[in-house]
């Protein structure tokens, strides 16, 4: 039987499922080698989020450029711009 949507979890497993090691991080060090070879700013490698992300530069680089964007680049208000960031965490299982 196929396991339900993460979406329908109830917020008691959310605590099991964040303590589990899901992915292994690459040390600081190899993460900010990772963002200087595609331009990403080493603050940013040293993050759990980039040191996961690294793993493929090309797909941290590319979600990298759109939250700039996002960002600093959008036309949207800041609310609204808030509410894009928080709903794509909810849809990509965030905690926040």
């Amino acid at each position: 039987m196929a396991e339900p949507c993460s979406a329908s979890r109830s917020r008691a497993s959310w605590s099991s499922a964040v303590s589990e090691e899901r992915l292994v991080l690459l040390s600081v060090d190899a993460a900010a080698t990772a963002a200087g070879e595609v331009g990403i700013i080493e603050p940013k490698a040293q993050t759990a989020l980039y040191r996961a992300l690294l793993h493929h530069p090309h797909v941290a680089k590319r979600r990298n450029d759109l939250i700039e964007t996002l960002i600093t680049d959008s036309d949207l208000s800041p609310r609204l711009r808030e509410l894009v960031i928080m709903r794509i965490g909810w849809l990509n299982d965030g905690v926040y």
